[in-house]
C-alpha cells in the first residue's frame, strides 16, 4: 500500500448517501451505485487521503484488518480507475 493520491476524474460527479453513494459521468451519462464501503472510499478520495490512509481509516471505521482493507481499497481504487471515475495524482500533489 503506497503513498498514491487519487482525485475524481474531471467531470465527475461523486454525492454521498446514507450508507451508499452515486457517481455520476457527465460525458458518458453513466451512473453507478456505490455500497457503503465504496462510498467510503470515494469520501476518503475527496479528502486527500493517500491509498494507505484510506485503507486505515476503513479498518477502524468498518472493523476490518488492515491487510482486509488494503486489498479492499486497492482493488476498489483500480476498478473506479479503468471506469474512469478516478485518476492517480502525484503522492507530492
Amino acid at each position: 500500500m503506497g503513498r498514491a493520491r487519487y482525485s475524481l476524474s474531471p467531470g465527475v460527479v461523486f454525492r454521498p448517501e446514507a450508507k451508499a453513494g452515486v457517481v455520476f459521468r457527465p460525458d458518458t451519462g453513466a451512473i453507478e451505485q456505490l455500497n457503503e464501503t465504496g462510498a467510503f472510499i470515494l469520501s476518503c478520495v475527496e479528502k486527500g487521503m493517500t491509498e494507505a490512509e484510506t485503507a486505515e481509516a476503513m479498518a477502524l471505521a468498518f472493523d476490518a484488518s488492515e491487510p482486509e482493507a488494503e486489498a479492499d481499497v486497492g482493488a476498489f481504487l483500480a476498478e473506479m480507475a479503468d471506469a474512469g471515475v478516478v485518476i492517480v495524482r502525484n503522492p507530492a500533489d
